[in-house]
């Protein structure tokens, strides 16, 4: 998608009044591999998002604003009827950056969006709504772990990598799971702040699981501050009713679920960051140890 092909979309926005006449396609923003996503000006101030990407992915997530509307994501403006682009709400702000204590911001998108997730159904299965779904969390979770395991290789100890493969079966034994509509990818690369003040939360990749794995997904997506002390503190934000956190060695293992993925993640693309996810994991990998003693 060139910018001659942005460039018309913006005039036929115009043509529909849609957008201001005096509206110009400003910068180019950072996007999925496949789409492409430009700010939109207004009186020298960016005032919208045109996001141009794949029919599913364009109706999956304009699907998901329209099913959120008023919470802390972007406002959706409009949605192309043939779902080749949509426009939303530019939100003022930096992603990833003057963040803040993980624990204050934690409780921020626990108060402001995970207490506030609606139930989904599970029929069709669990997992990323734009891939082949799993027949059950655990099962996601362990393609998850598997396609991690990929990525980690020679990392972590062979035993490291044997025990979590166990850790999906084991976490949801006996827990009977409330499937909910979920954000998918729930990291501070995706959150606007301002002023240490968490703003927004962009760029969805709508799924189906239980509210906390996005909360976990959040705390373990920055390598700093990655502490018991610090994911308790914030969890008492979370309703009750959305997830049984005081146990403790089921609280342990969850995290190193998500840590483990997230390894794989940080070797891929923030390679930097990966001495302090070591660390993270050897933390974690001991309450663990500890608790099963």
């Amino acid at each position: 998608m060139s910018d001659v092909q942005a460039q018309s979309i913006l005039v036929q926005l115009k043509n529909q009044g849609i957008l201001q006449p005096a509206c110009i396609l400003d910068r180019e923003m950072s996007g999925t591999t496949a789409g492409k996503v430009y700010t939109v000006g207004f009186r020298d101030e960016p005032l919208y998002v045109l996001k141009i990407d794949g029919p599913k992915h364009v109706e999956l997530v304009a699907s998901f604003l329209q099913t959120y509307a008023g919470l802390i994501f972007p406002k959706l403006y409009f949605v192309d009827p043939a779902h080749q682009f949509f426009v939303y709400e530019y939100i003022q702000g930096t992603a990833n950056k003057e963040m803040g204590s993980k624990s204050e911001w934690l409780s921020a998108l626990a108060e402001s969006l995970i207490n506030r997730y609606q139930r989904d159904s599970a029929d069709q299965g669990w997992g990323w709504l734009d891939e082949p779904l799993a027949d059950s969390w655990p099962s996601f979770l362990q393609q998850r772990i598997l396609e991690a395991r990929d990525q980690i290789g020679g990392l972590l100890p062979q035993d490291d990598h044997d025990w979590v493969k166990q850790l999906p079966e084991a976490i949801y034994r006996s827990d009977n799971l409330q499937a909910y509509l979920l954000h998918g990818d729930c990291g501070v690369h995706n959150f606007i702040f301002d002023s240490s003040v968490l703003r927004g939360v962009i760029d969805p990749a709508p799924m189906v699981g239980p509210p906390h794995y996005d909360f976990l997904f959040a705390f373990c997506s920055s390598p700093d501050d990655l502490t018991m002390d610090t994911l308790r503190q914030a969890a008492r934000t979370l309703h009750p009713s959305l997830w049984q956190w005081d146990n403790h060695r089921s609280l342990v293992e969850e995290v190193l679920v998500q840590l483990y993925c997230r390894i794989a993640t940080c070797l891929k693309y923030h390679s930097s960051h990966l001495p302090e996810y070591l660390e993270a994991w050897a933390y974690w990998s001991k309450l663990r140890n500890e608790a099963i003693t």
